[in-house]
């Protein structure tokens, strides 16, 4: 069997047109998506169409939930408020809206359900989309988080679950390095934990 050896230069090269390609790709996508929302709003926005309006209806009963401050809300602002792209106040949410209207602990299970699955979600993604993932987060909380994450290791991955920190986007960085996922979920769950029961008692002590 013939075996061909790239030089550096050939190597070099490859490297280059396949950045090049990702990046033409990328930026395809996200023309395509603008001009599809533009089609959208200037023509399709009030045609009655079956397929809008089941959209619509699934997102404005979503919203509901989560203003009424049901369960399925707090579990449907967990899911989406839990991915690294997308940004809902969840602990803002757990004290103001949640909490008054819901068993505590009944909710902290729901909210770690929620969290759970969203931040998966983000894991997957850094581990298979790696550099879509370098593009989305800006490059000093990139950073920010790496550096964190090789200085502290399992202690940081607590601390930025306990506290308000970008935890989504640090689990997208760990999918991208493919870190233990045993070992993150451990310490994910156990830092979200903290926090929330914290929450409870702290609002139960304040109200």
């Amino acid at each position: 069997m013939q075996t061909y050896n790239f030089s550096k230069e050939e190597l070099f090269e490859y490297s280059i047109r396949k950045k090049k390609l990702i990046g033409i790709i990328q930026i395809s996508l996200v023309v395509l998506s603008i001009v599809l929302i533009g089609l959208y709003f200037l023509f399709l926005k009030n045609v009655d169409f079956i397929l809008f309006n089941y959209v619509e209806a699934i997102v404005k009963f979503i919203f509901s939930e989560i203003s009424k401050g049901t369960l399925l809300g707090a579990f449907y602002s967990t899911l989406f408020g839990g991915l690294f792209f997308v940004t809902i106040p969840n602990e803002l949410l757990f004290m103001t809206i949640y909490l008054g209207k819901n068993n505590p602990f009944m909710l902290l299970s729901v909210y770690l359900i929620g969290l759970s699955i969203s931040y998966m979600i983000n894991y997957f993604v850094g581990l298979k989309f790696a550099k879509l993932v370098k593009h989305l987060i800006p490059p000093e909380k990139f950073y920010q988080a790496k550096g964190a994450l090789n200085r502290y290791g399992k202690l940081g991955i607590f601390v930025f679950n306990v506290l308000p920190l970008p935890s989504q986007q640090l689990t997208a960085i760990l999918g991208v390095f493919k870190y233990n996922k045993a070992r993150f979920y451990t310490f994910f769950l156990l830092g979200q934990a903290v926090k929330y029961i914290f929450l409870i008692y702290a609002v139960g002590y304040f109200i």
